[in-house]
């Protein structure tokens, strides 16, 4: 697999269908600079593409209801058209991480596969033609890498997550090494898959450890939900893997934390039996800040941030605010995705979203977000200061929790996320400056 440029590309205008699945994977791009992939232009000795490719003319092919896309002479690959709006304004600098998907109701693209492009829709790189998510860079043992995980996504019953494997690729594109995660998962209809890393997440720490997320059909009480007590639910978990070995190092449960009342997800008819399991917690993403972990669940409407033991220290929440009070107005989230810690210190720390509040649970009624939301810490029992909106387009430590783990000072001790229930001082934060310029994308 080797990276390739657009000099042979036939065609040159960028335009697409504004379909739903397309337009919310490009509000992620947009909204998640990929301030590391800089590793892969011009300034690298690997790349083979310049840093501010010529634009080529080129023929796009549109083959409804397949999306348009772009043909090559000297290539098989044929990647999405992408319109890219900007505001004008200088872009993060960096390269878009894409993986298109033709699990939808309309064919999404011609064909899938993790894709590296330009910020004008050229294509940098095009790895193999398989169902890929979570295509990343990442630091391995020191070095540069690039990982994605690759698999079956699931559909029908036991629709929203997948069993795959993650393959990390090293900086001149060659698979160095595929994690295949095996935990003895039941499934919906007992079928046995090789590898049983979830496609939601496969985040690379900065302790040459992974954390991948799993899904387990599991018998359960649902009677505190209106359902039965011989119920049947997705219990939601994450492990932390040794990448070489497979060694289990770590295993967290969404339902030996958190109650299933929690959940925001209608029951539907779901859970009554293994064949149609209630998916009340949907995880999709977890990373380790310190010796700790930040967990995300999209059907709670919550973030968790847990101990090395498992314990949950504080939790945010979409409506309400959790733990930490009440949410500016235009703040709240739901059915979010992809959370991601920035800038800790001892005294706050942000969390990017996702916020896919325009969900067809909510009847579509709320627009598909961005959103960034800053919280005081150390949390106090006795007083509250409430969660700020950040949105801010240039954040050079978009990717600063990497930053923090490979050199972390004293004044970002992981103990600076925990509340400090001895300290009995009531204070007040006051409101954290606004930052309303968007990235357009």
């Amino acid at each position: 697999m080797r990276p390739m440029c657009n000099n042979n590309v036939l065609g040159a205008t960028f335009s697409m269908p504004s379909i739903v699945v397309r337009a919310l994977l490009l509000a992620i791009l947009a909204f998640t600079p990929l301030a590391h992939s800089r590793t892969l232009t011009s300034s690298s000795p690997n790349s083979a593409c310049p840093l501010e490719p010529r634009v080529q003319s080129s023929q796009i092919v549109n083959h409804p209801p397949t999306w348009p896309y772009q043909v090559f002479k000297s290539s098989p690959f044929t990647p999405p058209e992408l319109q890219i709006t900007t505001n004008g304004k200088p872009l993060a600098p960096g390269l878009l991480f894409i993986t298109p998907s033709k699990q939808s109701a309309v064919v999404a693209t011609s064909d899938i596969a993790p894709l590296i492009m330009t910020d004008a829709g050229q294509l940098v790189f095009n790895g193999p033609f398989v169902n890929a998510t979570n295509f990343r860079h990442a630091t391995y043992k020191g070095k540069d890498i690039l990982t994605y995980w690759s698999g079956l996504s699931t559909a029908g019953a036991n629709v929203g997550h997948g069993y795959g494997n993650v393959t990390f690729l090293d900086d001149t594109y060659t698979e160095i090494l595929t994690v295949c995660p095996k935990f003895g998962l039941v499934t919906v209809d007992n079928t046995q898959y090789p590898c049983e890393a979830d496609l939601h997440e496969s985040y690379t720490t900065d302790r040459d450890t992974i954390l991948v997320s799993a899904y387990n059909a599991t018998p359960t009480d649902l009677t505190s939900v209106g359902g039965p007590k011989d119920g049947w639910v997705f219990d939601c978990l994450f492990f932390e893997i040794e990448p070489e070995s497979g060694k289990i190092l770590f295993r967290w449960s969404a339902l030996e934390h958190v109650p299933v009342i929690d959940s925001k997800q209608p029951l539907a008819g779901t859970g009554l039996n293994q064949t149609a399991p209630w998916d009340w917690f949907h995880i999709n993403s977890v990373v380790n800040i310190g010796n700790e972990y930040l967990v995300n669940s999209r059907h709670v409407w919550t973030t968790y941030l847990l101990t090395a033991k498992g314990d949950i220290i504080w939790r945010i929440q979409g409506d309400t605010g959790g733990d930490f009070g009440s949410l500016p107005a235009d703040a709240h989230f739901r059915w979010q995705h992809h959370a991601r810690p920035h800038n800790v210190t001892s005294t706050s720390i942000s969390i990017s979203y996702f916020n896919n509040y325009n969900s067809a649970v909510s009847n579509g009624t709320h627009p598909t977000t961005g959103l960034e939301l800053l919280l005081p810490l150390p949390l106090q029992h006795h007083t509250r200061s409430h969660p700020q909106r950040s949105l801010r387009p240039h954040r050079p430590n978009l990717h600063g929790i990497t930053r923090l783990h490979r050199n972390p000072p004293q004044r970002q001790h992981p103990n600076g996320l925990r509340p400090n229930p001895r300290d009995k001082r009531i204070r007040s934060r006051g409101r954290c400056p606004l930052h309303r310029s968007i990235r357009g994308g």
